[in-house]
C-alpha cells in the first residue's frame, strides 16, 4: 500500500547561530526563556503540520502557551514582538491570520526539493517565494522528473510590498531605540528627583522646617518641596487629596507660596496653634490663599495679640 502524502516535515534544520540572531535576541531579552520556548514550539508546529505556515487562532495560542509554560496574554505579546522584529510576515498575519515568513518557506521548499518528494508547489496567496526562484525550482523538477512543475500563485506587486516591509522593519527598529533612550532619560530624571528629596530636611510635626528657600518646579515654600508641603498638611489633619492638590496648585504662585508668602505664614509655628483650632484646616487654607489680603489682616492681628501677651 502506498504511503499517504503529507504536507508537513519530519524534521527541519536549526541553524547553530539561531540564538545569536539579533531578532531572536530581542525576543529573548523581552520574554526570556518563555520567548525562546514559544518560538521553537511555533517552528516545530509550522514545519510539522502544514510545512510552511500555521493558522493563528485561539486553539493554536492555547497549545503554544502550554508548551512554552506561559500565559495566553504573554504568548500573544510574544507573537506581537515576533511580528514587530520581522520573524513573521506582518502583512500575511493581518490579512489572513497566518504565521509564516519567506525564510520559513524557502527552508521548506529546499527540504522538499532536496528530498525529491513528489508534490505540487503551493497555490496560496501567502506564498512569498519570488517567481524567479519558483521557475528555477520548476526547471530542476523537470530535469529529475520527480517534482511537479506547477508554479505557485503570487501576490501582485510582491517586490514593492517586500520593500515596504523592509522599510517598516527599519522604522520599528528606530522606534525601539528611541523608546530605550526615553526610558533611560526617565530613569535619570527619577534618580535626580529622589536625590533632591533626600537632601531636603524633614518637617517637624509641630511646625514648618525653616530652611533656606528652594524653588522646586515653580514651588517655593521656605525650604519645602511639594512632598514636604504634603507632610505639613498631613500633620495638621488635611488628608483629602482634592484639597491637597488645590493647595499645591495655588501655592505655585510665588507670591502665595514663596518665603514670607501667604502659605508660608499659614503653616508657620507662630500661626500653627490658631490654624489647628479650625474645624476644617484644609478649607481654611484654601480660603486664605484665595483671599490673601483678608488673611493678612487676621495674621497680623494674631501676631499683635501674642506680642502684647508677652509684654
Amino acid at each position: 500500500m502506498a504511503r499517504i502524502s503529507k504536507p508537513g516535515l519530519d524534521y527541519f534544520p536549526l541553524d547553530v547561530n539561531f540564538l545569536q540572531d539579533r531578532k531572536v535576541r530581542r525576543i529573548s531579552s523581552r520574554h526570556h526563556a518563555a520567548g525562546i520556548a514559544a518560538l521553537t514550539s511555533l517552528l516545530c508546529l509550522i514545519y510539522k503540520e502544514k510545512g510552511y505556515y500555521v493558522v493563528w487562532n485561539k486553539d493554536t495560542l492555547f497549545d503554544i502557551a502550554q508548551e512554552a509554560c506561559c500565559g495566553e496574554e504573554e504568548m500573544q505579546a510574544i507573537i506581537d514582538d515576533c511580528l514587530s522584529v520581522g520573524l513573521f510576515d506582518t502583512y500575511i498575519y493581518k490579512e489572513y491570520g497566518v504565521l509564516t515568513s519567506q525564510a520559513i518557506q524557502e527552508q521548506y521548499h529546499k527540504i522538499i526539493t532536496d528530498s525529491r518528494r513528489k508534490y505540487k508547489l503551493p497555490l496560496e496567496l501567502f506564498w512569498l517565494i519570488s517567481a524567479e526562484n519558483e521557475e528555477d525550482s520548476g526547471e530542476s523538477a523537470a530535469n529529475t522528473g520527480e517534482i511537479a512543475t506547477t508554479i505557485p500563485q503570487t501576490k501582485q506587486e510582491m517586490d514593492r510590498e517586500k520593500e515596504i516591509k523592509t522599510e517598516t522593519e527599519k522604522g520599528k527598529e528606530k522606534e525601539y531605540e528611541i523608546e530605550k533612550k526615553k526610558e533611560k532619560e526617565t530613569e535619570k530624571q527619577e534618580k535626580a528627583e529622589k536625590q533632591m528629596e533626600s537632601e531636603i530636611p524633614p518637617a517637624a510635626r509641630n511646625g514648618v522646617a525653616q530652611a533656606a528657600p528652594v524653588d522646586v518646579g515653580g514651588l517655593s515654600l521656605g525650604g519645602s518641596s511639594e512632598s514636604l508641603l504634603r507632610m505639613n498638611l498631613e500633620a495638621i489633619g488635611v488628608h483629602n487629596e482634592q484639597t491637597v492638590k488645590a493647595v499645591i496648585g495655588l501655592a505655585r504662585r510665588k507670591e502665595l507660596g514663596g518665603p514670607g508668602g501667604t502659605l508660608w505664614k499659614i503653616l508657620s509655628s507662630e500661626y500653627r496653634s490658631t490654624l489647628l483650632k479650625k474645624n476644617e484646616p484644609g478649607d481654611y487654607i484654601l480660603w486664605a490663599l484665595n483671599h490673601p489680603a483678608e488673611f493678612e489682616s487676621t495674621y497680623n492681628g494674631v501676631l499683635m495679640k501674642r506680642t502684647r501677651g508677652r509684654l
